[in-house]
């Protein structure tokens, strides 16, 4: 918690640091006796015979450029997701290069 407390603190200034911690909490508490979702894989095989993997640079680059706008439904705001991006890109680099590799994509 320590940790998050920092990140809140840095983001949001001292006097936001309670009200977004008891929107974390309150959110944390409203889903806490929600089940756990089984993610199904199913094997597949995949048609896409070669491709480029996604680098951690095309992702920072891609994320630096998205259009400052919201959404309710949005929990991330875009300002936070590009000012993180060097540690989300990464993460979502892994994502796609796997999702290429395993040609298992999320349905929707």
């Amino acid at each position: 918690m320590a940790c998050y407390s920092k990140c809140v603190n840095m983001f949001f200034g001292h006097k936001r640091h309670d009200s977004v911690t008891e929107k974390v909490y309150a959110v944390r508490t409203s889903t806490a006796v929600t089940p756990s979702y089984d993610v199904l894989f199913e094997a597949m095989t995949s048609t896409l015979q070669s491709w480029t993997a996604v680098t951690v640079n095309e992702v920072e680059k891609l994320l630096a450029s998205v259009l400052n706008k919201t959404c309710q439904l949005d929990p991330a705001p875009t300002w936070l997701v590009k000012e993180m991006r060097e540690l989300l890109a990464p993460f979502v680099a892994l994502l796609f290069n796997k999702s290429l590799d395993t040609g298992c994509f999320p349905a929707f």
